[in-house]
């Protein structure tokens, strides 16, 4: 059996060698930073348009999470009539 150890600056932990083969996880959401980073907007502009409900999103107790799949819906539909809905803006 091969084993792999990874030493920590407090603890030696021993792995299988196939554990350092595991691909990671690719998150469901995004946080507001991320989105921000992605879309190119400020943290005030992006907390308006999720509470104008512009951007998918929930409430996970105190903190807003944006899913992944949402966001990407919301990005690849027609702009003019999702922005002139959200924002008022007459067509």
């Amino acid at each position: 059996m091969n084993i792999a150890t990874h030493a920590t600056p407090t603890s030696i932990t021993t792995l299988p060698a196939d554990a350092r083969a595991v691909t990671p996880v690719r998150r469901a959401t995004y946080t507001i930073a991320e989105v921000c980073a992605l879309l190119g907007i400020s943290r005030a502009t992006a907390y308006a348009m999720l509470r104008a409900g512009a951007i998918p999103a929930r409430r996970l107790g105190t903190r807003w999470i944006i899913p992944r799949h949402r966001l990407d819906t919301w990005l690849n539909s027609d702009p003019v009539e999702e922005s002139a809905t959200v924002w008022g803006v007459a067509q």
